[in-house]
């Protein structure tokens, strides 16, 4: 059943990456937001395949992460706001009692930040097996690397000096 399950998302992948690429230009921000929503839908069907989740139990964890994620982003944009505010008070006359203040704002967000990851790992946790909970956090870190190698190596290609004498 979960393999009938996989192979269906797999499809369905497939033929709306097909679909999106004949129907779209350019991406809108021009940095290939179209590029990120592919490695999210890449990461929850391998994220199935790792859990050996079932389709009730994947509705559940996307929709304990989505809230999760949802909640960071907006924490992550407060924060990027203050910082911006601080980079700005940084340009001009300042009291250091205002940027004590803006500095205290960013740390309590941090704190927040944290807060909100723990509580979204104590929710899976509590849904998980130890043992789906274990392959979670070990595929969190092994997936993030993957992601920063991948790009490292497509940078590198992409940045690489061409031979002497030689042009790209």
């Amino acid at each position: 059943m979960n393999r009938i399950f996989i192979l269906l998302a797999a499809l369905t992948l497939v033929l709306t990456t097909i679909a999106s690429t004949q129907e779209q230009g350019p991406p809108d921000d021009g940095r290939g937001r179209r590029g990120g929503e592919r490695l999210q839908h890449y990461k929850h069907l391998r994220l199935i395949e790792e859990l050996k989740l079932t389709e009730e139990e994947s509705v559940r964890f996307f929709a304990r992460q989505r809230a999760h994620e949802e909640k960071v982003r907006d924490l992550m944009k407060t924060r990027n706001d203050l910082i911006a505010g601080l980079d700005s008070l940084l340009e001009v006359r300042h009291d250091p009692a205002d940027l004590l203040r803006m500095c205290q704002q960013v740390m309590d967000l941090d704190r927040k930040i944290g807060q909100q990851r723990d509580q979204f790992f104590d929710e899976q946790r509590k849904a998980l097996s130890p043992e789906q909970f274990a392959r979670f956090l070990v595929f969190e870190r092994d997936f993030g690397r993957q992601v920063r190698d991948a790009m490292g190596d497509n940078f590198r290609k992409r940045h690489r000096p061409a031979p002497d004498g030689m042009e790209e």
